[in-house]
């Protein structure tokens, strides 16, 4: 087979982005390789799949999406270690990944086992002291980010507005902005130091459909979200609407949470799907993910 790379210079050179281990495993796996930035114009008209990283808001990456017609994979940070696992998959990432909807059902063969390994690069999972006394936390998220676009509301300033506006008596809310966002609201209460730090007085979590709900799930902190979000398809966070917000804030402070049995079973789909570098140049995980994809 000839595999596409698609691709900046500085991804595929560098050790931010898991390019080296990705080409090391298609070698290792006997294909071949063809190299180019992504545009309209790059040359894959040959390759039998094309690898990737996320960048769904770049005109020049649709383009490219546009005109090839065979599997492309996209590829994107993982949750339990970020910087070294990568979540692949060729239709996208969180809810729109092609198995968002079995996520369901029961999580792939070893995807508990999966879990306890990557588990342990975690601080131990415990549900945080409940707190009846504790803040709504608003999770911000940047304004760039490609999942608020199927979202009834698109920045943190509306999430911030629409909560204000429906917040039941006697709950006080918070603002955590997204680290590479600088936007804060004016008159709320912002906390800008460490997220575990902010979800240990918080009473549940409200975001649009932030990564860092999983971060939330994993304290043991209940999520209530605009969604689309795959926490939330998972039935492992709570979905509410503008027009549904009070109702469903109000819910959460009569104690939701979710059933830990799906909690569970969302973090072993999760494990499931994102590898290592190490794992990506071994190939095996690769061999699976063209396997299924020429299926």
């Amino acid at each position: 087979m000839l595999i596409g790379i698609a691709g900046r210079n500085d991804q595929i050179a560098g050790t931010e982005y898991p390019f080296t281990g990705l080409i090391r495993g298609i070698k290792a796996l006997g294909h071949d390789i063809c190299i180019s930035l992504p545009s309209k114009d790059s040359t894959f008209d040959d390759c039998d799949a094309v690898f990737t990283w996320n960048l769904a808001s770049i005109p020049a990456w649709r383009e490219m999406m546009a005109v090839i017609d065979r599997p492309v994979f996209i590829m994107e940070r993982g949750w339990f270690d970020r910087d070294e696992y990568t979540q692949i998959d060729p239709s996208g990432f969180n809810h729109s990944a092609s198995w968002a909807h079995e996520v369901t059902g029961p999580a792939p063969v070893g995807g508990a086992e999966r879990y306890r390994m990557l588990a342990e690069r975690l601080s131990p999972r415990k549900r945080v002291e409940s707190r009846p006394d504790g803040y709504a936390l608003i999770l911000g998220q940047t304004g760039i980010d490609e999942q608020l676009k199927q979202s009834e509301i698109h920045h943190a300033d509306a999430l911030c507005d629409a909560v204000k506006a429906s917040l039941p008596a006697g709950l006080d809310c918070a603002f955590r902005g997204h680290p590479l966002s600088k936007w804060r609201p004016k008159d709320m209460q912002t906390i800008d130091g460490t997220l575990n730090d902010a979800l240990k007085y918080s009473r549940f979590v409200i975001t649009i459909n932030s990564n860092a709900g999983n971060d939330a799930l994993w304290a043991g902190v209940p999520v209530l979200c605009l969604g689309p979000a795959l926490y939330e398809i998972a039935g492992a966070a709570r979905r509410t609407t503008i027009a549904t917000l009070l109702h469903d804030m109000e819910f959460m402070c009569r104690g939701w949470e979710p059933d830990e049995k799906r909690v569970m079973s969302y973090f072993h789909w999760l494990s499931s799907r994102q590898w290592n570098r190490e794992e990506l140049q071994k190939g095996d995980c690769l061999k699976q993910l063209l396997g299924d994809a020429d299926g």
